[in-house]
């Protein structure tokens, strides 16, 4: 008898589980909605209430614009979703968004001049899985990024953006714009209470991430922390620096030039950074100003262009930063200001070769002021310096300097030249190996951390955080989520 009781639970939980996979299967829609079928996707995100889950059925297209506002989860289920040309999924302040998969793409057509996501202040949106975003837009338009998150003036609304490990966007346009780009009168000048989180495969021709220029300094500034991904640029700067952000770098970054700061505070912890040999596409905002290209580009815009001055606040504790092209720089350093910072504590650094053959000074350094000179004491207290650190030919005014006279004047450690000029400055290269948990990055603190404000380095600068008390010295131009898949008979909020 009480084999009897077992085999007919056992039958019963069969019944169950088949009828509940004929269901899914003799859906004859686009999409499934908790245990609906829904004829089409539109339907089911129109239907979709706080906490649902849209698992996605079949190749499906959106021909308007899809205003998300609400808390779901989108799983492409290895499908792929078609944005019309000219629209976008909007994701609306308040709402959050998981979109998820084992693999599926979300992709709009080529001539978009829209993003193909836009994230609006306010709002949550995490991309997890194997999925992929692929953008059609151009390499002169922060409008039709992949994904665009809008600026932000109000302190009481928080967003965030993130993208896990196995994620792979693709664009032909730019990857991902912090700022909407327009007419001046209406573009938002500040981007409050707003944290990236970036991983993933990143391949784009344009700026792989930007912060738009009118993004102006404010005491709770966007945080980008650019973990272990991977972010290449085909044409153009991969991550640029434009407008104000605290940023966090420690991925591998190829472009043009691999990281542009115009404005900011960025910490590399280490990674891998190669300017390649590619042209600067025509168009591209740093590819038409006047500066060398280079690895690492620093340029302080005097705010004529933008929303006042760009404090500029770089430190570099690690890392391996590589010119593939020849007469190319690893770090070009442009206009010095007393809004301008560099340290360098650690780090392996080599330009590209000269005429002669031989490796260029690892720094290529304009417009420099001897009146500043006092201000950039202590600025290298680490690193190697492949080639020799600036060169044998620097003009302070009208005064000379040699290589190593510079270097002294400049580092705050005891520093090595082998025979073939390579400069080692301390310990050497790089930091110290941090465990993965230790290079997420800033948690966007520093912006209001008692102590960090320009009074401590220069009063004639307006609030700034500061990176080291010693060290202004400024510059030019050229800078997982793990797969997851939840089996149970009923899903739940994933937010």
């Amino acid at each position: 008898m009480k084999s009897l009781k077992m085999f007919a639970i056992a039958l019963l939980s069969m019944l169950v589980m088949t009828m509940g996979v004929r269901a899914e299967v003799e859906c004859m829609g686009e999409a499934y909605l908790n245990d609906v079928c829904e004829t089409s996707l539109t339907d089911a995100l129109d239907h979709a209430q706080k906490g649902d889950t849209v698992k996605v059925l079949k190749a499906s297209s959106l021909s308007v614009d899809r205003d998300i506002d609400k808390d779901i989860t989108l799983d492409l289920n290895g499908k792929t979703i078609t944005v019309a040309n000219g629209h976008s999924i909007i994701i609306k302040s308040d709402a959050n968004v998981t979109i998820t998969g084992t693999s599926g793409i979300i992709k709009n057509v080529a001539g978009a001049g829209v993003p193909l996501i836009k994230v609006e202040a306010g709002s949550t949106l995490k991309v997890e899985g194997s999925v992929e975003l692929k953008g059609n837009g151009t390499t002169d338009d922060d409008n039709s990024a992949v994904v665009l998150v809008a600026g932000n003036d109000n302190t009481d609304l928080t967003t965030a953006v993130s993208f896990g490990k196995d994620v792979t966007v693709t664009s032909t346009g730019y990857g991902l714009v912090l700022g909407v780009n327009g007419p001046v009168s209406s573009r938002i000048s500040t981007a409050k209470n707003t944290t990236i989180d970036m991983d993933g495969t990143w391949t784009t021709e344009g700026y792989v991430i930007k912060v738009n220029g009118f993004i102006a300094y404010d005491k709770n500034a966007p945080v980008i922390n650019v973990n272990a991904g991977t972010y290449t640029s085909n044409q153009a700067t991969a991550l640029y620096a434009s407008g104000y952000g605290i940023w966090t770098i420690n991925g591998t970054v190829k472009g043009a030039q691999a990281v542009t700061v115009r404005s900011g505070k960025v910490s590399i912890t280490g990674g891998t950074y190669t300017a390649t040999d590619a042209q600067h596409q025509k168009g591209v905002h740093d590819g038409e100003s006047n500066h060398a290209i280079a690895v690492l580009a620093m340029q302080n815009d005097d705010g004529t262009t933008y929303n006042g001055p760009k404090y500029v606040d770089v430190a570099i504790s690690g890392g391996e930063f590589t010119a593939k092209k020849a007469n190319e720089y690893a770090v070009y350093i442009k206009g010095v200001t007393e809004d301008t910072k560099l340290a360098v504590s650690g780090g392996k650094f080599t330009s590209g070769k000269g005429n002669n053959g031989k490796y260029l000074p690892v720094m290529h350094i304009e417009d420099l002021d001897k009146n500043f000179l006092d201000q950039h004491k202590n600025m290298i207290s680490g690193g190697e310096f492949i080639g020799g650190l600036i060169g044998n030919d620097i003009r302070l005014g009208s005064e000379k300097y040699s290589d190593d006279d510079f270097v002294k004047a400049l580092a705050s450690a005891e520093f090595t030249t082998d025979e073939n000029g390579n400069v080692v400055v301390g310990n050497g290269a790089q930091a110290p190996d941090k465990k993965p948990e230790d290079q997420q990055g800033s948690t966007g603190d520093e912006a209001n951390t008692p102590g960090t404000t320009p009074e401590d380095t220069n009063p004639n600068v307006p609030d700034v955080p500061k990176t080291n008390d010693n060290i202004l010295v400024y510059a030019g131009l050229g800078l997982v989520s793990a797969l997851t898949v939840s089996f149970s008979t009923k899903r739940k909020e994933n937010n």
